[in-house]
């Protein structure tokens, strides 16, 4: 900003007096701080769900699913995120055979999730059978005497 001060003498350099300008400090409006705390919120959720990706059948998938949602979730239809690429890639940023590798340990690690389980019916069946014959054979034990 230009100050001028009036003087009925010419203008000479040393009657005018230059103020520098500041640029205007506006807040970031509340939508956008709003919006900022969310992706904040949801990458520590993220972070969590991928720690924990590793112990859970299909972990990753879920993982891969929310990461998806993430990358496109807050941005307009028309610019890409930055997170996800265009092209060959599906919609989550993965490519297909990337996807096929997921669901392929997702249905391995549910069978032998099945698998286990049918193995600790049958230990409880057996364990609970020979159960039964000792507690049989022990009453027999206890009226001979």
């Amino acid at each position: 900003m230009t100050t001028i001060h009036p003087l009925s003498a010419p203008l000479t350099g040393a009657e005018v007096e230059l103020e520098s300008s500041r640029p205007r400090v506006t807040p970031r409006p509340a939508s956008v701080r709003f919006r900022d705390t969310l992706e904040d919120g949801a990458d520590v959720v993220l972070a969590g769900v991928e720690s924990a990706a590793g112990f859970v059948p299909g972990g990753s998938s879920v993982s891969a699913a929310i990461r998806g949602a993430l990358d496109t979730g807050g941005t307009d239809a028309a610019a890409p995120s930055a997170g996800s690429s265009t092209g060959a890639l599906g919609e989550s940023g993965q490519s297909p055979d990337m996807v096929s590798q997921v669901h392929d340990d997702t249905m391995q690690l549910l069978e032998l999730q099945q698998r286990i389980s049918l193995e600790q019916r049958q230990y409880m069946t057996t364990s609970n059978v020979m159960k039964a014959r000792h507690d049989t054979a022990k009453q027999v034990i206890n009226n001979v005497r």
